[in-house]
């Protein structure tokens, strides 16, 4: 495991750091994943990719340069 949340009922045996708060954590092999089920919960639904980066940063605190990215891949 690389995150030890404290607030999750499992403890692993073995884990690289320990977040204290809870928090999503974007890992890299799952930006698309969890991008995209962020903006299908979206009311307005966002029109164009700059609107959906701005509202991910506003709304979800998801701020990259790797967002974007993957926000117009997908178009």
């Amino acid at each position: 495991m690389l995150h030890y949340k404290t607030v999750s009922p499992y403890r692993p045996d073995f884990y690289a750091k320990t977040v204290r708060d809870w928090r999503w954590i974007l890992y890299p092999w799952a930006v698309m994943e969890d991008v995209g089920s962020f903006i299908r919960a979206m009311e307005p639904q966002p029109v164009g990719v700059e609107e959906a980066a701005r509202r991910l940063a506003d709304e979800r605190g998801v701020r990259s340069a790797s967002v974007r990215c993957c926000l117009r891949k997908k178009r």
